[in-house]
This record gives structure tokens, sequence and C-alpha cells, in this order.
């Protein structure tokens, strides 16, 4: 009885020869990809007036449109978008108080809340501001600019903003 055990014990463990590979799946979507990143060397800026873009660094697909030397940028679709920017700032004043720069992007003229960045400065000395986030658009065609919301002219030089387009 112990002998057939041992037959019947290896041969349910036991395994047969792989079968045939079966055919290939159907090709998947091709990856979307929407980014677009804008450079500006150097520019005073008015208070409550948005930074010009001249440079186009990068651009890629239709969903997000600039006009060279504009500082408007479209977004075509609602979706998600992740927006980083940053800069080196200063301001040119007699004074030796330091002030506060502060920067956002506007949509629609609207200050996107999470994007707003400030930093003291003392006169001509530079400081670095940069901010990441991800916006939700709600609208279509929507308009947005990076904006000087301090309350005096500030220069900003080597500025770089870049927008990637998410998904919905």
């Amino acid at each position: 009885m112990n002998c057939c055990n041992c037959i019947c014990s290896r041969q349910r463990n036991m395994r047969g020869p792989t079968g045939a590979t079966g055919p290939t799946g159907p090709t998947g979507p091709t990856g979307r990809v929407d980014i677009a990143s804008f450079y500006q060397s150097g520019e005073e800026v008015g208070s409550n007036m948005p930074i010009n873009f001249g440079q186009l660094a990068n651009f890629s697909n239709g969903n997000i449109n600039h006009i060279e030397n504009s500082p408007s940028i479209m977004l075509v679709e609602t979706g998600y978008y992740r927006i980083s920017y940053n800069t080196t700032a200063t301001i040119n004043s007699q004074s030796t108080d330091a002030t506060t720069i502060s920067i956002a992007i506007k949509s629609n003229g609207e200050i996107v809340p999470q994007s707003e960045t400030s930093s003291l400065v003392a006169n001509n000395n530079f400081v670095n501001i940069a901010s990441s986030f991800i916006f939700n658009s709600t609208s279509q065609n929507a308009v947005l600019n990076l904006t000087n919301i301090s309350n005096t002219n500030v220069i900003f030089n080597d500025t770089n903003l870049t927008i990637e387009f998410l998904g919905d």
C-alpha cells in the first residue's frame, strides 16, 4: 500500500509540457504628453502686472497655447495641470527697508490661491522665489498669467514657468 501511495503522489505533482503562446493582444492607446515651458531672461514688471514670456523653452501638443512675447497662456481643455515656476527677483529702490515681493498665477484674472508665493528682499539684493502645485482648470480656454502682485515694481530675472496637463 505504501508503494502505490508514492506513485500516485508523484503523478499528482507532475506538470505537463508548456502550452503554445497565445495571440498578441491589441495595441494600447498612445501616451499623451501635453507640456510647455516658458522662459523670460529679465524684465521689470509693475504692480499687478503679468510677466511677459518671450521665449518658449519646450512645447508639446496643442492643449497649452501661447503667443510669443505675451503674458497670456491658454489652457484649451479643462482638467488637472501641474504648474511650476521659479524666478530670481529684486527691487530697485533707494529705501534700505526690506520689501515683500509676491507673485501668483492668475486664471481668467483671479488669483489661484495655492500659487501665491512671497519673500522679503532688501534693495538691490536678489531672492529666489518658486512654487509648484496642482491646478484644476474648470473652464475651457482658461487664460493664465504669472503676475507680480507686490505693491511695487519688481525686476524678475531668469523666470521659468512649466505647465503639464495631467488629465481629467
